[in-house]
């Protein structure tokens, strides 16, 4: 799965290894939220983190699984749909 994600998202990270997009991932996930880093988990214990400056979007699972990161097409737009799709409505 990582090589899939490589293929699809790593040109929006010019100049970095698929070493510094996985730390990128990793850091960005560990980040507390605060007016840059937006941020939620859901009742599944997948982890939702979105860098508002550098517009980046990490999703992560259970265990410490990354399943993405990417800066979305859509910045902040998509960041809300993710919010409305997967935070816990309770």
């Amino acid at each position: 799965k990582l090589d899939k994600h490589l293929r699809d998202h790593l040109h929006q990270y010019e100049g970095y290894t698929s070493e510094q997009y996985v730390g990128r991932a990793r850091a960005l996930l560990a980040s507390k939220t605060s007016d840059d880093v937006l941020g939620f988990e859901n009742d599944r214990g997948w982890r939702f983190r979105y860098d508002v400056k550098a517009n980046d979007l990490a999703i992560g699972r259970p265990g410490k699984v990354i399943s993405t990161l990417f800066k979305p097409d859509e910045g902040m737009e998509y960041w809300y749909e993710q919010v409305k799709l997967f935070a816990d409505k309770g």
